[in-house]
């Protein structure tokens, strides 16, 4: 029972300061603010979280963890499939967790959190591993197509930052222009990397 309460305390937090990030800003927001949003004191809050950045560290890890979940998920299920279709998977995976989670993902895009590093080391280290557990699988995915035939091989690593750097930009399109990432724009995407990537 106690644990449940602890998780449940922890959640609610979680979300309130996802919200109080995206809203006010990593430097302009406050743990009152958070603690209020939450609905709580700010001395429950004390006694989950010593500060900022133990609160956005524990939302990031949160995310990681979902998004990692997801990807592996959506890769397991196109495993023997060419790689154009594992590819259109993991990307789409991706796309739907944005959409899921476009406060949580704001935050990240508005690229404060590598500028504070001082104020959130234990944050920027936890974006640091989400961004290496991504590139990780979307490598992996490529040495497969390498293995495979499918793709031309030398370049795995490179190929993965430039499919990684093409996803951010539509992520990016997202959040600046307000417009969400659609099929037939992941369709292109993964077409336009295939041609540069291909044998």
């Amino acid at each position: 029972m106690r644990e449940r309460v602890r998780r449940e305390i922890t959640s609610s937090i979680a979300v309130a300061a996802e919200e109080v990030f995206a809203a006010e800003g990593l430097h302009a927001a406050h743990v009152e603010q958070i603690a209020r949003k939450a609905g709580v004191a700010v001395g429950t809050l004390y006694n989950y979280f010593k500060d900022r950045d133990a609160i956005l560290a524990a939302l990031l890890r949160t995310r990681r963890e979902g998004l990692l979940a997801r990807l592996d998920g959506a890769v397991k299920a196109a495993h023997g499939r060419p790689i154009r279709e594992q590819l259109h998977a993991l990307v789409r995976a991706k796309v739907e967790f944005l959409k899921e989670h476009r406060t949580f993902f704001r935050i990240l895009f508005e690229g404060e959190l590598s500028r504070m590093k001082a104020t959130y080391p234990t944050a920027t280290e936890e974006h640091a591993e989400s961004l290496r557990g991504f590139f990780e699988r979307v490598e992996g995915l490529i040495r497969r197509g390498v293995k495979s035939g499918e793709l031309s091989g030398g370049h795995a690593e490179l190929d993965a930052w430039l499919l990684g750097g093409m996803l951010r930009s539509l992520s990016v399109r997202d959040l600046r222009a307000d417009r969400p990432c659609e099929r037939k724009d992941v369709d292109r995407m993964v077409d336009v990397f295939l041609k540069g990537a291909g044998i």
